[in-house]
């Protein structure tokens, strides 16, 4: 049909294809049905189907091309449908198409439901707009808008995609349902009620997504704002497979998502995280503030970066079940409980709080001004804290691996946490005073201020631990496995015990090494060396290797010393209160005065120097057991009990005093000003005695080997006492008297006295003796194995007998008296006395020659028998 105008008053059925033209105006005022073909429609104007009208094309296709307005009511097409309006195309009724359905026109407006078997097709150089309440429907197909302006949307149901691109407004008024992907494209998009997407939703506006309902979305979504995106609250964004982008340029405050893959949210704004986020895969956050809220959950790797704070809110938990957080911050991060697979990463400008427990299963590294943890951290691989202001230690810290704690200031520990590392180590390097609470670490611990350390509580390290500090105080137990060293650059004071049982221990102290009374120090697989700049007091120590201990001031050695191997000891003064048990060799070196108030073992050598005096206590002693003694004084030396197996030298500027038994095993040479034995002094070897002034001897000597005494003054053996030299010689000479109780010589004896010599007891020599004094007083008997020669400058007083089994030769410079009752007895030899006095003899046996001659008077006392030729002479004689 064909006309100018076409107007359609009553129905038309037509069995076959229609086509109506008309060169204007298509006016259909009642129903059309076509029952045999397609169904074309050409209006040069408009094309209006009236209230109530209907249109069914049941086997074919309706196409309509108006060049004006088209209006349609009911329609019902088997097949296609195909609208072009140049003006406005408004669908009062429903409309039902078997296939595809396409509008294309200046405004399209849908006032009544539409379904289309397969996709859907809007074109609009102006507007779309769904009236409320209308259903748009594709059961196999999808809906694809292109809008010049506006896109109103109602409800709408597809079985494939929906696309949208308006150049406006994108109003989504009712619940979308699409099978497979969605695009929305437009200035803003707003969301009113739920859209649920079977495959990926891609919304990208140049200004607002406003959010005001659920979003349900089978895989990937894509938002990007060039302005805001506004989400209702309580709403959701949920991915069932797939993943989240969101690109805005303004604050964002996200409600619930849950996607299956991964988040990824930009704004150059805020990021409030206000709802649960639940992430199957990485979860990326870039704002310039972030907030969260509440909880996220993320399947791998979180990361936040903020230009200016990482905030959570008390009460939040981030948990990664397969991955780590990595939070960059321009100023402040705030965090609270963190539950994560791998790795904690924070780098933040200022700021860092660790508001809650931290559990990362492998490496941390917080980087910031200052770190602050307040509840426990829990890290299973390295920790790495590195700040330039301080770190605040307020709960415990659990950790796999290396633990290190840079501070560019202070490290500030809460009394009682716990720094733990259970298979690695422990570095601390701050800038000011460091107060340690429980530290246990399975390796190395290194710590490191230029201020003052204090252990408050138990130490303990697996390896090699060092600390370095102007002042350390140990108030607890340290138990280290490897080696220790302590360097104070002033005081080391140790007030607990300090067990080291894998290498050596050293200490170094500028100023005070002090070991307070009671505690103990054990190194017991390695040495033990220290050195301080003033005072050194040490307590309880045991080392199984060797000890170096030098202080400049004063060495005190307060309790049991026990040492494997070489010891060696130095100090302006030592004073040694506590038993001294040595392994090795032993040196001791006192600048002034070593004051040994305790017993002192040694198994290798002693040795003893003292500027000043060197005095042992009463009652103390002092064992060496396989090696020698020694020891220099500049004063005075005072030896108790001493047990030498090697030999012994001992040398004393001024007095030395023997106060108690001396026992020898080889060589022995004693010097001092004056010497005073007053307990016995048993030699297995030769010995010597050099007295510049006095020789005391108040107790009883014993020499294995020769015995040699000088007294620059005196000589003198006191009442009692004894000397036996069993395998040697005996000689002493003495500046002025001498006395000698009994002796005992195998070999020869020689003794010369400037003064007196006064022989108070029994005398025994195996051979050759001379004797020489001013005076010679014999009060005791006197028997010699070989010859005999006696030599008084003045008086010889023979006060006892005397055997001599050699030649005896007396010289007397006045009288030779021997006493009435005494003998002598020369039983091979013989007998020559010259007096520049008197002579009386007492009885003589002589086997030899007998020769006396004096200058006055000779008096034959007693009974004279001789072998052999006999010559006396006196100025008188008397028999």
């Amino acid at each position: 049909m064909h006309g100018e105008n076409i107007t359609q008053d009553a129905n038309l059925n037509v069995g076959g294809a229609l086509t109506l033209n008309a060169d204007a105006n298509m006016n259909q005022n009642a129903n059309t049905t076509v029952t045999g073909g397609d169904m074309t429609v050409t209006a040069g104007n408009d094309f209006l189907m009236a209230d109530g009208t209907s249109t069914n094309v049941s086997a074919g296709n309706l196409n309509s091309t108006s060049g004006a307005n088209t209006t349609l009511q009911i329609v019902d097409v088997s097949g296609t449908m195909d609208v072009d309006a140049t003006k406005d195309i408004t669908m009062d009724k429903a409309i039902n198409v078997g296939s595809t359905t396409k509008m294309d026109g200046l405004n399209i407006t849908q006032n009544g439901d539409l379904v289309s078997g397969s996709d859907i097709t809007f074109i609009a150089d102006n507007d779309v707009f769904m009236s409320s309440g209308t259903k748009t429907t594709s059961s196999e197909g999808g809906l694809d808008i292109e809008a010049g302006n506006d896109t109103t949307l109602e409800t709408i149901e597809l079985a494939t995609t929906f696309i949208v691109d308006s150049t406006n407004n994108i109003l989504l008024n009712s619940t979308v349902n699409s099978g497979s992907n969605a695009t929305l494209i437009g200035t803003n998009v707003t969301q009113e009620e739920q859209i649920t997407i079977g495959g990926t939703l891609d919304i990208r506006v140049s200004n607002d997504v406003v959010q005001n309902a659920d979003m349900l979305v089978e895989n990937d979504i894509t938002i990007i704002a060039g302005h805001a995106m506004l989400i209702k609250e309580d709403t959701h964004i949920t991915s069932t497979s797939g993943a989240l982008s969101i690109d805005v340029q303004e604050d964002l405050v996200l409600q619930f998502i849950d996607v299956a893959t991964t988040l990824d949210v930009i704004t150059p704004k805020d990021i409030t995280m206000a709802k649960a986020i639940n992430a199957g895969s990485t979860t990326k956050m870039d704002g310039f503030n972030i907030t969260q809220n509440a909880d996220l959950v993320s399947g791998s790797d979180i990361t936040f970066i903020a230009d200016n704070d990482v905030f959570m809110s008390s009460g939040t938990k981030t948990t990664s079940s397969e991955g780590g957080l990595d939070i960059e911050a321009g100023n402040d991060t705030t965090l609270e409980t963190i539950e994560l697979a791998t790795t904690f990463i924070v780098d933040s400008t200022n700021d860092i709080l660790l508001n809650s427990t931290v559990n990362s299963g492998s490496n941390a590294t917080l980087t910031g001004t200052n770190v602050t943890q307040e509840k426990k951290i829990t890290i299973g691989g390295t920790l790495d804290i590195r700040v330039s202001n301080d770190v605040v230690q307020n709960a415990d810290m659990l950790v796999e691996n290396d633990i290190t704690i840079i501070a560019g200031n202070a490290m500030l520990i809460k009394e009682d946490t716990h720094i733990t590392s259970t298979s690695g180590a422990l570095s601390i390097d701050v800038q000011e005073d460091l107060v340690l609470q429980f530290i246990d670490v399975a390796t190395t611990l290194d710590v490191i201020t230029p201020k003052d350390i204090t252990m408050a509580k138990a130490i303990n390290a697996g390896s090699n631990t060092t600390f370095d500090a102007l002042n350390i105080t140990q108030n607890a137990n340290m138990n280290v496995g490897g080696t220790l060293r302590l360097d104070a650059d002033a005081n080391m004071n140790q007030n607990a015990n300090t067990t080291v049982t894998g290498g050596d221990m050293t200490v170094t102290a500028g100023n005070d090494f002090l070991m307070a009374d009671g505690t103990s120090t054990n190194v017991s697989a390695g040495n033990f060396t220290s050195t301080s700049g003033a005072n050194t007091t040490l307590q309880t120590v045991d080392v199984s290797g060797t000890m170096d201990v030098d202080t400049i001031k004063e060495l005190l050695l307060s309790a049991e010393i026990n040492v494997g191997s070489t010891t060696v000891m130095h100090g302006e003064n030592i004073t040694q209160d506590g038993e001294m048990t040595i392994g090795g060799a032993l040196t001791l070196n006192a600048d002034a005065n070593m004051n040994q108030n305790a017993n002192t073992t040694s198994v290798g050598n002693m040795n003893v120097t003292a500027g000043n005096d060197f005095l042992m206590a009463a009652g103390t002693s002092t064992n060496v057991s396989a090696g020698n003694f020694t020891s220099t004084s500049g004063a005075n030396t005072t030896l108790q009990r001493v047990d030498v197996s090697g030999t012994m030298d001992v040398d004393a500027t001024k007095e030395l005093l023997l106060s108690a038994e001396i026992n020898v095993g080889s060589t022995t040479v004693m010097h001092g000003a004056n010497i005073t034995q007053d307990g016995n002094l048993n030699v297995g070897g030769t010995l010597t005695l050099n007295a510049d002034a006095n020789m005391n001897q108040n107790a009883n000597t014993t020499s294995v080997g020769n015995m040699n005494v000088t007294a620059g003054n005196d000589f003198l053996m006191a009442a009692g006492t004894s000397t036996n030299v069993s395998a040697g010689n005996f000689t002493s000479t003495s500046g002025a008297n001498t006395t000698l109780q009994r002796v005992d010589v195998s070999g020869t004896m020689d003794v010369d006295a400037t003064k007196e010599l006064l022989l108070s007891a029994e005398i025994n020599v195996g051979s050759t003796t001379v004797m020489h004094g001013a005076n010679i007083t014999q009060d005791g008997n006197l028997n010699v194995g070989g010859t005999l020669t006696l030599n008084a400058d003045a008086n010889m007083n023979q006060n006892a007998n005397t055997t001599s089994v050699g030649n005896m030769n007396v010289t007397a410079g006045n009288d030779f008296l021997m006493a009435a009752g005494t003998s002598t007895n020369v039983s091979a030899g013989n007998f020559t006395s010259t007096s520049g006095a008197n002579t009386t003899l007492q009885r003589v046996d002589v086997s030899g020659t007998m020769d006396v001659d004096a200058t006055k008077e000779l008096l034959l006392s007693a009974e004279i028998n001789v072998g052999s030729t006999t010559v006396m002479h006196g100025a008188n004689i008397t028999q």
